[in-house]
């Protein structure tokens, strides 16, 4: 673990409520490692990266748990006949953030690390609910046949990625529509537009999105899932759960298990921390 001194980025991989396991790592590790001048991140992994570096995780994790523990269920299925959401994830994950990130907060990380959220777009052709079933069968053929962390396939059906940087917006509002279109899983999210085009999940291109860290000398690579063997010989450092998560990615009814996923990735950073000093 000699290279540690030339860390200068960050990844956050994507993963929903998994990447509850990032900030319990991340907490573990910040104080022994350099302030990357880059972070790049998808999905839950974006909304992580940027609470996290605005200083703002202790409330954001507080209210989350509050509201997860007074959800009941991930669909709703008694609102399907209403006007209330089927689906509570779009309306926790922003009442989450937006209760953490400031005008302050969001001052702070204009003056911390370069923070990247990566959007994915599909092709034009596609009708937007085809488009990301299909890039997420594609990555599930891919993730068995390969046995590879980082997906390639996807980009071949005509998907495309950009960059939103947390820099470029003037509000909490503004970064927190940023990270949610990074987040647009359909039917949970309700998909929106950036510049004329469909915005989706940013893992549907890019799990994993190093790309947006590509002028960087080594990024360290926070996974969400356990993974038997790791990319290796590479620029890159990787860390992942030395086990399966508890949470799955769109449990937002499940306070404990959140917690045991936080918790697990500070016991990971610690390992991980103790292997750097060596």
């Amino acid at each position: 673990m000699r290279e540690q001194s030339d860390i200068d980025a960050v990844v956050f991989s994507g993963g929903g409520a998994r990447c509850f396991w990032q900030a319990g790592f991340w907490e573990a590790v910040r104080s022994v490692l350099p302030v990357p001048t880059a972070v790049s991140g998808v999905s839950g992994g974006a909304a992580v990266a940027a609470i996290l570096f605005a200083g703002g995780w202790s409330r954001f994790y507080a209210k989350f748990l509050e509201l997860a523990a007074r959800n009941e269920r991930n669909v709703h299925y008694r609102n399907l006949l209403r006007r209330s959401p089927v689906f509570p994830h779009p309306a926790i994950s922003r009442e989450s953030f937006l209760h953490s990130v400031s005008a302050r907060a969001l001052r702070a990380l204009r003056f911390g690390p370069d923070l990247r959220i990566v959007i994915s777009h599909p092709p034009r052709l596609l009708g937007v609910r085809l488009a990301a079933s299909l890039a997420v069968l594609v990555d599930e053929i891919e993730r068995r046949m390969t046995r590879r962390a980082i997906s390639e396939w996807v980009r071949r059906l005509g998907f495309q990625s950009s960059v939103v940087r947390a820099s470029e917006c003037d509000t909490p509002e503004a970064l927190v529509h940023a990270i949610l279109q990074s987040s647009t899983a359909p039917p949970m999210f309700p998909v929106t537009r950036r510049e004329g085009r469909v915005a989706l999940d940013g893992a549907l291109v890019e799990n994993v999105p190093l790309s947006a860290v590509a002028d960087c000398r080594r990024p360290l690579v926070l996974l969400s899932r356990h993974e038997r063997a790791l990319p290796a010989g590479g620029r890159e450092i990787y860390a992942c759960p030395s086990e399966t998560v508890p949470v799955s990615s769109w449990d937002f009814a499940a306070p404990e298990k959140v917690v045991a996923t936080f918790e697990l990735g500070h016991r990971d950073g610690v390992r991980f921390r103790g292997n750097l000093a060596r």
